[in-house]
């Protein structure tokens, strides 16, 4: 309730500390992870391709299966051309299987909007989106 009256919806930064203690995101998530929950031919990515939004940033990907095609040292970043790329989520067993690893940050009010929609970002090492703000209709956390 601290953070919803002092900071939510302010504009003003704050640091928050141990946010995500406890959660096994840190261990689970990779892109060993992802791809099997993407498999080649599964309802997950098929969903994913024709439901979901894809960003390929400055990539080559026209989709979420290439990306999991990629060498071992294209998604490490030693060899071949950075990668950077984000998509949604619109596959509920792959929202359930996420969301095993992660919940509401403790300092979000119980009150506080949140989306239904997983958001994931993954790339090569020192790449990224560029600056931009993202237009969307609830706070992302």
């Amino acid at each position: 309730e601290e953070f919803a009256t002092r900071f939510a919806y302010t504009s003003r930064p704050v640091v928050i500390r141990n946010a995500t203690v406890g959660w096994s995101a840190h261990r689970v998530f990779s892109f060993e992870y992802f791809k099997g929950l993407y498999r080649p031919g599964s309802a997950a990515l098929e969903n994913t391709d024709r439901d979901c939004q894809f960003f390929p940033y400055r990539t080559s990907f026209e989709n979420l299966g290439q990306v999991f095609e990629i060498s071992e040292e294209r998604r490490s970043g030693t060899k071949g051309e950075p990668w950077y790329i984000g998509w949604s989520n619109c596959d509920s067993t792959v929202s359930n299987e996420l969301r095993k690893h992660y919940s509401k940050p403790y300092f979000l009010a119980d009150i506080m909007e949140t989306s239904k929609t997983d958001w994931i970002f993954m790339g090569s090492p020192g790449y990224g989106a560029h600056l931009h703000i993202d237009a969307v209709e609830k706070p992302s956390w």
